[in-house]
């Protein structure tokens, strides 16, 4: 049994809301994986005895609108980065803020303390070790997610080990 309680769809709009200062919904989605086709952000979040324990997918669409949005950059850098399926480096800084930040989707209900320790743009390949990880998860939520102001709508995932 997973020791991380997944937020809900509520619990991902307000707390991404609170964060972002921008009106966030959420619904249940397909599963996200990241690939070349499918380009994104994946964060990893280790425990305190060096062990994975949580991840969190970003599609690209999810990463450029909620680092844009974090620090009020312009829609249109957001929908630039989409179309190339690449962050720029300051948008890729910001999703870093964000993967950060997102850890507390993870302790909701509380839990022990994990904390961000990689972070993987998509493509290149994940590593063997978190796509086994990804690929049979305990615990996982998929949400299509729409940040007011940006397009298209993203794709979240966070899976707890």
């Amino acid at each position: 049994m997973a020791i991380y309680t997944l937020p809900t769809f509520e619990q991902i709009d307000e707390y991404m809301h609170a964060l972002l200062d921008r009106r966030v919904e959420s619904k249940k989605g397909a599963p996200y994986l990241p690939s070349l086709k499918a380009p994104g952000i994946v964060g990893v979040y280790f425990n305190e005895q060096g062990r994975p324990a949580a991840v969190c997918m970003m599609s690209i669409a999810f990463a450029a609108a909620s680092a844009a949005a974090l620090t009020r950059i312009p829609p249109t850098v957001s929908a630039e980065s989409v179309k190339k399926g690449k962050l720029e480096a300051n948008l890729l800084e910001n999703a870093n803020e964000v993967l950060n930040i997102a850890v507390n989707l993870f302790l909701m209900a509380g839990g022990p303390r994990i904390s961000l320790k990689s972070v993987h743009p998509v493509p290149p390949p994940l590593p063997a070790p978190l796509m086994a990880m990804i690929m049979k998860p305990p615990q996982v939520v998929h949400a299509d997610v729409m940040i007011e102001g940006y397009n298209p709508v993203g794709k979240l995932s966070l899976i707890s080990a």
